[in-house]
C-alpha cells in the first residue's frame, strides 16, 4: 500500500504531515517516542500529551483509502474506537472501499459492546434517544451493579430493557426474576446469563410464557426440563421434552 499519487496536505486542524505517523507501527509508538524525548533531555511524561487520537481523526477523515486502512489500523491497536465513535459511523457509510467500511463498521460494534454506561440517566437518554444506533449502547453497553439499581430506582419501566442488556450480571437478573411485571420475568428466562437457581424460580412462575421461555433457555439443566415436561400448560411440556430428547 502506498500514499495516492494524487496526496496533497491539507490542513485539517493539525499540521497535515502528522497523518504520516500512521504509516508506522503503533505497537512501538510509545516507546520510540519516549526514547526521542530522552535522546533530546526532555521528560519521558511528555509522551502521553502526544494529539494521537486527533491524528487518528485527521486520517480517518482524509478521504484516501491508504490513510483510511492506516487510521483504522492503529485505532483497532489503540483500541480508540470509543473515542472516534462518529468519525468510524460515518467512515461506514462513505469509506473509499469496501474493506475500509467493513472494518470501519467492526469497530463501532466493538465499541458498542464495551461501553461503559456511567450513570442511569446516561443510560436513560441511550434508551430513550431518537438514534437507533445509541439503542445498541444501551443493549451492550456494560455498568456497575449500582448503575443498575439506579436506573431501576430512577424509572420502574427501564426494568425490561436492563434484563435485556447483553452483559447485565446475574445478581441483577436474579433480582429483576422477582419482578410484579410478567414482561420483565419473561426477559429473564431469555437470558443465558440467568443463574441455575433463578431459572428453577422462574419455572414455578404463575405466567405460562415465563416458564416457556425457561424450557426454551440453552442454558435450562435437564432436571429442570424433566419437571417442565410435566408442565401443565402443552406447549411448556412440548418444548421441553423436545429438548430432552434432542439431549439424549
Amino acid at each position: 500500500m502506498r500514499p495516492p499519487d494524487d496526496f496533497v496536505p491539507v490542513k485539517i486542524g493539525l499540521l497535515p504531515n502528522m497523518v504520516t505517523l500512521l504509516e508506522g507501527d503503533p505497537a512501538g509508538f510509545h516507546d520510540d517516542l519516549q526514547a526521542r524525548l530522552r535522546a533530546a533531555a526532555l521528560p519521558e511524561a511528555l509522551a502521553a500529551t502526544y494529539p494521537l487520537v486527533p491524528t487518528l481523526r485527521l486520517g480517518l477523515q482524509w478521504g484516501a483509502a491508504y490513510w483510511e486502512e492506516h487510521a483504522l489500523r492503529w485505532t483497532e491497536h489503540c483500541q480508540f474506537a470509543g473515542q472516534l465513535n462518529a468519525e468510524l459511523r460515518a467512515l461506514a457509510q462513505t469509506g473509499k472501499t469496501q474493506r475500509v467500511r467493513h472494518w470501519a463498521q467492526r469497530l463501532v460494534r466493538t465499541a458498542e459492546r464495551n461501553h461503559q454506561i456511567a450513570s442511569a440517566q446516561e443510560f436513560l437518554d441511550l434508551r430513550n434517544g431518537t438514534d437507533p444506533e445509541l439503542y445498541q449502547r444501551a443493549a451492550h453497553g456494560r455498568a456497575s451493579p449500582e448503575v443498575w439499581t439506579a436506573v431501576m430506582a430512577l424509572d420502574p419501566e427501564m426494568k425490561f430493557w436492563v434484563a435485556r442488556n447483553k452483559t447485565v450480571p446475574p445478581e441483577v437478573l436474579t433480582r429483576l426474576s422477582s419482578d410484579p411485571d410478567p414482561r420483565v420475568r419473561w426477559m429473564v428466562a431469555t437470558r443465558r446469563a440467568c443463574p441455575p437457581e433463578t431459572l428453577a424460580q422462574l419455572a414455578n412462575d404463575p405466567d405460562e410464557s415465563v416458564r416457556l421461555r425457561v424450557a426454551y433457555n440453552a442454558k435450562c439443566p435437564p432436571a429442570l426440563l424433566v419437571r417442565l415436561a410435566s408442565d401443565t400448560e402443552p406447549e411448556v411440556a412440548r418444548v421441553a421434552r423436545s429438548r430432552l430428547k434432542a439431549q439424549a
